[in-house]
């Protein structure tokens, strides 16, 4: 059996990103090279891929806001995208179709939570069409609500996937009162 890795995303990575996300993608849907080159650059820490033999066969990548409505299609672009943000917004989950049904999108997904609990994110949301809500909901998304967005003239579905709270909220010597002067 092949090994998969999971790592975080290098530059030199952009072109066998930009031909999964081809791939996995209606050309309505496929985000741009200069969006994949600019969530490289930005935000790498929330960008993981899939390798098999040293071919990306699946990524995962994300946002970080502090809003809880994703609709805003600038986001896609990281503007308004806060680093220290309470939410993550994924933007693209992609696995090549050769490598589906062998657990690459939950190995990304999982990892992409680790990610997120370490940086005390609250929240990981996403957008998705009526075919996925399922397949998200078996990765542990609750669904939210249809999406205002019509994006590409589909019906978008909101889903989230809340995260532990930091464990420093709960001791006593991080309260309100010990702050007060």
């Amino acid at each position: 059996m092949k090994t998969i890795e999971i790592r975080r995303v290098e530059r030199s990575d952009l072109n066998g990103c930009v031909l999964l996300e081809e791939r996995c993608y209606s050309p309505i849907e496929v985000a741009p090279r200069d969006f994949i080159a600019k969530r490289i650059e930005i935000y790498p820490d929330g960008f993981y891929v899939a390798e098999v033999n040293g071919e990306i066969v699946g990524m995962i990548n994300t946002g970080a806001t502090h809003k809880d409505d994703i609709t805003d299609e600038e986001l896609k672009y990281l503007i308004g995208h806060v680093r220290n943000g309470k939410n993550n917004v994924i933007f693209s989950l992609a696995v090549h179709p050769e490598h589906r049904g062998k657990g690459i999108a939950r190995m990304l997904m999982d990892k992409i939570i680790e990610v997120a609990e370490g940086k005390e994110k609250q929240k990981i949301l996403l957008l998705c069409k009526d075919n996925l809500v399922e397949f998200y909901t078996a990765l542990g998304f609750e669904y939210v609500n249809p999406s205002n967005s019509d994006f590409g003239g589909f019906t978008w579905h909101q889903m989230e996937h809340k995260l532990p709270e930091p464990t420093w909220i709960d001791t006593s010597h991080h309260n309100s009162a010990s702050l007060s002067i």
